[in-house]
């Protein structure tokens, strides 16, 4: 299984997850720099995606009726295909409008994976 069949098959379930351990936060506008990139530039974070190149920094999208999106940012290890630690390295952002930067970083995609 691929990265992007395994983020889709559990993003309802990892949703669920972090709204039972209160890590979604309501936002009106979602920020690429501020909401995104602070996140991963976390030292604790940004220790672990440099310490290996098997754990990404990936961005999940799901698009909402009202044309506003839920976000999920974590941490992914590619060889055990799975999220890792959600409770600290995980985060949703709850029915926001995306910036025209993270608008274009997605583009037409529902992933990303920063570098």
């Amino acid at each position: 299984m691929g990265l992007l069949d395994f983020i889709f098959d559990i993003f309802d379930d990892l949703w669920k997850t972090l709204c039972r351990f209160g890590k979604t936060i309501k936002k009106a506008i979602i920020s690429f720099t501020k909401n995104i990139v602070s996140f991963f530039k976390d030292p604790k974070r940004f220790k672990k995606l440099a310490k290996t190149k098997k754990i990404l920094a990936t961005t999940i999208k799901e698009n909402l009726d009202n044309g506003n999106v839920n976000v999920i940012n974590c941490l992914y290890d590619t060889e055990k295909e799975q999220v890792i630690e959600l409770e600290e390295n995980a985060i949703g952002y709850e029915n926001g409008e995306m910036d025209p930067e993270l608008a274009r970083n997605f583009g037409n995609k529902d992933m990303i994976i920063l570098q």
